[in-house]
This record gives structure tokens, C-alpha cells and sequence, in this order.
């Protein structure tokens, strides 16, 4: 098991730069998701996209569209979502998965890494985005 660094990286993106550039990396990524996945082109595309999109909203609703106030919150839910739309759209496809392995050996152990992981990532993308536009700074 792993963290899902595209995720990690796309939504720390749409967090520090917003929607625009967010779902310019969301589709690049996508992309390439599915070109190195064995699953129908265009799953990882549509639900990394929507998973952004989503995030975007959150982020902005609940915490204001300059604030660092726990990024890593948002991780956790958009994987489920991000992982769990996937699965649906893959069974709807005909690829056989139970939904309680998923959860429990799939889902929620990525879902933790992935939370652990985001803080650093966040961090680094965060500095990196402030050498970028130094004029912009996030609040706490």
C-alpha cells in the first residue's frame, strides 16, 4: 500500500492556487492515470476531476479561499470519494469488487496514509507557491 501522490499533489494544488489551475492538474493527471491504469480510459479522468471540483467547493465554503486551516482535513473525505466513485464506476463496468474488501483493505487504510502524507506534501507545495507569488500569503 501507498499514498496517492497524484491526489495528494492535485488537491494541495487546488487548495493554493484554486480551481482554474486545480483542474488543469486534476485532467493532466487524470490523464495520466488512466493511460498507466488498466481500467477504462476516462475513470480516473472524470473522478480525480470531480474529487478537485469538490474540494474546490469545500475548501472555499468552509474555510475561506485564503486560509491554511487544516488541508489535511479535506484529504481523508476526498479520497473516499476519489477511490469510491472510481470503484462504483468500475463495477458499473463489469469489473467484480466487493464493496467491504474495498472499504477495509483499500479505502480507509489509503485514505489514512494519505492524510498523514498530505501535511508535508502541503507544506512543501505551500513554500513552493509562496516562490511563485511571494505576494500571496495564506492565513492561519
Amino acid at each position: 500500500m501507498h499514498p496517492d501522490f497524484v491526489l495528494i499533489v492535485t488537491l494541495s494544488w487546488v487548495i493554493l492556487r484554486g480551481l482554474d489551475e486545480g483542474v488543469f492538474i486534476a485532467i493532466f493527471a487524470g490523464i495520466g492515470l488512466d493511460i498507466f491504469s488498466g481500467a477504462s480510459f476516462g475513470i480516473f479522468s472524470l473522478s480525480i476531476g470531480l474529487t478537485a471540483l469538490l474540494t474546490n467547493l469545500v475548501h472555499d465554503r468552509v474555510f475561506g479561499t485564503n486560509n491554511l486551516i487544516l488541508p489535511a482535513a479535506l484529504i481523508l473525505p476526498a479520497t473516499v470519494f476519489f477511490i469510491g466513485f472510481a470503484a462504483f464506476l468500475l463495477i458499473q463496468l463489469g469489473h467484480p469488487m466487493s464493496w467491504d474488501t474495498l472499504l477495509t483493505n483499500i479505502i480507509l487504510p489509503v485514505a489514512l496514509l494519505n492524510t498523514a502524507v498530505m501535511v508535508p506534501v502541503f507544506f512543501t507545495l505551500y513554500i513552493f507557491n509562496r516562490l511563485l507569488t511571494p505576494s500571496e500569503a495564506l492565513t492561519w
